[in-house]
């Protein structure tokens, strides 16, 4: 079996910068994969008209690297117009083309796209106007040619499902992993609140600020609220200004998964009532390090989080602001938690999502 996955996710979103969560995913998956599927062949394949320098051996031994030089916005706009090149004469015959950005390409090998969210459908004020058109024509399209379908959730699998009246049979959930943490820090070592995610109105840090703020009139002592991540594109510039402009918030815009891994463990609580999401990764990432959860309760993260976090309506801030009093003050709550959190995330491997990819892709094209 040759399969042939977009890699483009797997590369710095800007200077200074990682990849998103879809890269993360792609490359947990892809080593899980490799694991699982040893005597298939791994094509990594980035069309961009500038060299990539991506090493193939932290993926495994059967993966490698195809850089097509091709102009990347040239591609996707021969893609919208149904012009582009099939990929498969520079890349090589394939079996199967794994598209973890949301689309595939054009190609003799059967397509499977990875649709991580509706977002698009759903929120579409939070995708760049640009993206959103090229989305809402293109997924459509790629749904009607796909052999089989991943996602992540089983919610995002039934929004597919009802969205294009796609079989569910052939929609296959390979979730989010989370590598192995060191041992969690103790309460009475945790230091702040923690809020990661984009700033962009999807994720929800408008109404967390407000929250904080009714907290912090009500007990001026509560620790300060970290807020970890990168500039998203509709009012991120307000948003970076609110949160600097509230006492008590420290902003720390992007950082890597060393550090986030850290802050993590230093955290009192993950506060993460995002108004919608395909999986929720820093869930199980703060789960993982020990650390409570407030997340929204519905979608995605309510079913991620698999009753071990604090669940509240994402759209008050005052429900959002009692969920931070109740972690501040009910240390049983707390503990309990902590300990339904930690195995809730030890269900979450790349391993495990390498093998469940792998079932998927078998099931939508057959057995090598």
């Amino acid at each position: 079996m040759r399969i042939l996955a977009d890699a483009r996710s797997l590369l710095p979103i800007g200077p200074g910068l990682g990849p998103t969560g879809v890269g993360r995913w792609t490359a947990g998956v892809i080593g899980g994969l490799s694991h699982h599927a040893p005597t298939w062949e791994i094509v990594l394949t980035i069309v961009t008209r500038e060299p990539v320098t991506i090493d193939p051996s932290k993926f495994g031994p059967n993966v490698t690297v195809n850089n097509v030089r091709f102009p990347e916005r040239g591609f996707r706009r021969a893609l919208v117009l149904g012009l582009a090149p099939r990929i498969d004469r520079f890349a090589g015959p394939s079996d199967v083309m794994l598209g973890p950005g949301f689309v595939t390409w054009p190609g003799r090998y059967a397509r499977i796209p990875v649709i991580h969210d509706l977002a698009w459908l759903t929120h579409p004020e939070s995708v760049q106007p640009r993206n959103l058109a090229y989305l809402r024509l293109m997924i459509p399209r790629v749904v009607r040619s796909a052999a089989g379908i991943v996602t992540v959730s089983d919610s995002v699998r039934d929004e597919i499902a009802e969205r294009f009246e796609f079989d569910p049979a052939r929609i296959f959930v390979v979730p989010n992993g989370c590598a192995p943490q060191p041992p969690p820090l103790p309460p009475e070592q945790r230091e702040q609140l923690l809020f990661v995610g984009t700033f962009e109105p999807r994720k929800n840090l408008e109404r967390v600020l407000e929250a904080y703020r009714l907290v912090r009139a009500e007990r001026p002592d509560v620790p300060e609220l970290v807020v970890v991540g990168g500039p998203g594109w509709r009012g991120a510039e307000e948003l970076q200004q609110d949160a600097a402009g509230t006492p008590g918030v420290r902003t720390l815009g992007y950082i890597d998964d060393e550090h986030l891994g850290t802050l993590y463990r230093q955290a009192r609580m993950l506060v993460f009532p995002s108004l919608y999401e395909g999986f929720g990764l820093p869930i199980i990432e703060a789960m993982a390090a020990g650390t409570p959860v407030i997340t929204s309760n519905r979608g995605a993260q309510a079913e991620v989080s698999g009753g071990a976090a604090l669940l509240v309506d994402p759209l008050s801030s005052r429900d959002i602001a009692d969920g931070i009093t109740r972690l501040l003050d009910d240390t049983n709550l707390v503990q309990n938690l902590r300990e339904q959190g930690g195995r809730v995330a030890a269900e979450f491997t790349w391993d495990r999502a390498g093998l469940a990819l792998k079932n998927a892709i078998e099931s939508s094209v057959g057995k090598p």
